[in-house]
């Protein structure tokens, strides 16, 4: 259940006796977005002309993105921690009230009420799709430096084990495969 849902459900006289501090806490889950990315990015696959055009765009690198991405993960968490240590505090109020004050009461547990929902909707959706966001463009990163790394080592290998670097065919070989064709063919004809 998202916030917005949350908020819209209840009355204003509801939303009223909840305490400014659960409000700011709230304001700042709702802030942080849940970020959708396309099937094909998160496999390491990019449409053609996307690299291009986030490479024209110099303030949509991956790795800026991914900074800020960083950035709002460990904001979220630092939002979470804040949250729960609410629910503590709350609870810790609500042993020391005595019985007789209903309104006190109510309230708390609004706030409460509140606070946990808030708590399930960061734990269940923020949360993860930020880390999904995370390891899909950590491996967009890496995806070029691996490739880099792939040609460098065969390179290597072939040079170290005398193989070629290029793997064209010599004309030679090709000139005797056609012979030994032509052969093949000329004896099925002859023995036919």
């Amino acid at each position: 259940m998202r916030v917005t849902e949350v908020l819209q459900r209840r009355s204003d006289g509801d939303i009223l006796t909840i305490s400014p501090e659960v409000l700011q806490l709230q304001k700042r889950v709702k802030s942080l977005r849940v970020p959708e990315i396309p099937r094909d990015f998160s496999k390491g696959k990019t449409r053609k002309g996307l690299k291009k055009a986030l490479q024209g765009i110099e303030s949509c690198s991956v790795k800026e993105e991914l900074e800020s991405y960083e950035l709002q993960l460990a904001d979220a968490l630092n939002c979470r921690r804040e949250l729960i240590d609410e629910i503590f505090k709350t609870e810790k109020y609500l042993r020391n009230i005595s019985s007789r004050q209903y309104e006190k009461i109510y309230k708390k547990l609004k706030d409460l009420e509140t606070i946990q929902e808030v708590l399930n909707y960061a734990d269940k959706e923020v949360i993860p799709g930020i880390q999904q966001v995370i390891k899909a463009l950590s491996i967009a990163e890496n995806d070029d430096h691996r490739q880099i790394r792939k040609v460098q080592k065969t390179k290597h290998t072939d040079k170290k084990y005398g193989r070629r670097i290029n793997t064209r065919h010599d004309q030679h070989y090709k000139r005797s495969r056609e012979i030994e064709r032509a052969k093949k063919q000329a004896t099925r004809i002859a023995f036919a």
